[in-house]
């Protein structure tokens, strides 16, 4: 039998959870106000009678120095950047009233306004759109003012970017902040500098709480000051089917960004490391030369299969000069090895350049230059600054300097862009003379960037015994 008090608290419970049922506005306040980073987002939705789309309210609130105007705070709907509804805020707080910017990208590049997206259209031509209902700079103590932004996002559903379904129970949303860009003469379209290594993350939103409880209570909200969040969480329990139902979904745009950082020191360590060094190790002279150049041009190729696969897999669609470049340099590679390997098959059993063994040399010179460009453009689209921008210039430029006065300082021994590579040529890197090579390395020989060689055969009629084990050994093809 249940004593009065019993009863009460099975009471209390029972309302305690009928007051958990009441649908209203949901909210996100970051955890940690008392950093730079202060933002709060509030959502109350409905159904679009007309569309059968949900419309939502959307109130942002982010917090800045009173007297900046340096830093911009984002939020957007989805895991990702990549085709995410956007709301940035930014300005100076001596105006009227901070700037509200709705941007999208179609991967992770600085967001663009979203209309001139082609999902951004259709998303409109579907019922979407989305407006500024009011925008204002609020005192909020401590030198501290609060741009408070609210919109209107109608049949916002029907955005074809990221979903942004108002039955989710764990509808993932994206912030960042950058704290330091200058937008003191900035406007709705400024070009947005990349956000701090750190400032960026995840919540997610119980949308059904979201519904007004009538079409009367649809109206605009403002942020609830006491800053408790009520239908937002940071990190989702593992638990359910949902990809997204992880305590590690939080986590992905970390993982995302570290895998685009991978992807980068894989293809600088190929165009800037390993390539160039299989250059060189060709001119070298050593005995081995050859040996050293296709191992190491041979784990560059690798490492740059890695790295291609790898932003391919990053991005959601090709639409950058930089993406399209990379795909090339996919196809020019499988070239670049098949025409290396028959020039040296050929070479072994004509004892001469052929067009092949052109086209191998300036194919070559084609990936570098494009390689290297990309390295330039891969940083651009990534934002990184301009000191890291230019000490990546300044090195590839040092490195095409040393290859070019390679290259010159071997015609110049050789009598001009007639010469062979004959014994003077192997004196001036320090190795033997061409006709002491063995044909391996000899034919390897052909792989340097030289105009003309056609005199080496001539020089090379005596064959080392390592040079006829490699003919044996490729046979007379």
């Amino acid at each position: 039998m249940f004593s009065v008090k019993s009863s009460w608290h099975i009471i209390l419970i029972f309302l305690s959870l009928a007051s958990l049922s009441i649908s209203g506005p949901i909210q996100y306040c970051n955890p940690n106000p008392s950093s730079d980073i202060d933002f709060c987002l509030s959502v109350l939705s409905q159904e679009n009678a007309d569309t059968s789309a949900t419309d939502l309210y959307i109130t942002f609130s982010s917090a800045r120095p009173a007297k900046s105007t340096k830093g911009w705070t984002a939020v957007g709907f989805g895991e990702i950047m990549a085709e995410s509804l956007m709301i940035i805020t930014y300005g100076d707080p001596a105006s009227d009233s901070p700037l509200t910017s709705i941007r999208s990208t179609p991967d992770h590049t600085p967001p663009v306004p979203f209309g001139t997206l082609k999902y951004g259209s259709k998303s409109t031509d579907a019922g979407f759109s989305i407006s500024t209902i009011s925008s204002t700079w609020e005192p909020s103590g401590d030198d501290k003012v609060t741009a408070t932004t609210t919109l209107l996002c109608k049949s916002c559903s029907a955005w074809t970017g990221q979903s942004i379904s108002s039955t989710s129970h764990r509808l993932p949303f994206i912030w960042s902040h950058n704290p330091d860009q200058d937008l003191s003469s900035a406007t709705d379209s400024t070009t947005l500098s990349m956000h701090s290594l750190k400032s960026f993350g995840n919540f997610y939103a119980d949308m059904p709480l979201s519904l007004a409880s009538s079409r009367s209570d649809f109206t605009p909200q403002s942020i609830n000051s006491t800053r408790i969040n009520h239908g937002m969480i940071d990190t989702l329990p593992a638990s359910g089917g949902n990809p997204a139902d992880s305590a590690s979904a939080s986590y992905a745009p970390i993982f995302r960004n570290r895998m685009w950082r991978l992807h980068g020191l894989l293809m600088t360590t190929s165009f800037l490391l390993l390539f160039p060094l299989g250059i060189l190790s060709i001119r070298s002279g050593h005995p081995h030369s050859f040996r050293y150049h296709w191992i190491l041009q041979v784990a560059a190729s690798g490492l740059a299969f890695l790295g291609i696969a790898l932003g391919l897999l990053l991005s959601s669609a090709i639409v950058k000069l930089h993406q399209y470049v990379g795909v090339a340099l996919l196809g020019l590679l499988l070239v670049q090895m098949w025409a290396g390997w028959r020039h040296h098959v050929v070479f072994v059993r004509l004892r001469r350049r052929t067009w092949v063994s052109d086209g191998h040399v300036w194919l070559g010179r084609g990936v570098m230059v494009f390689g290297w460009g990309n390295l330039v453009s891969g940083m651009v689209l990534r934002q990184y600054g301009w000191s890291l921008l230019g000490g990546m210039v300044g090195a590839i430029a040092l490195e095409a300097a040393g290859l070019w006065w390679v290259w010159r300082r071997w015609k110049v021994r050789n009598g001009g862009s007639g010469g062979g590579l004959g014994q003077a040529g192997g004196r001036m890197l320090g190795g033997k003379g061409a006709d002491e090579f063995g044909i391996e390395d000899a034919g390897a020989e052909q792989f340097a960037l030289v105009d003309q060689d056609e005199a080496f055969a001539d020089e090379s009629e005596s064959e080392s015994e390592e040079g006829a084990k490699d003919k044996a050994d490729h046979g007379d093809v």
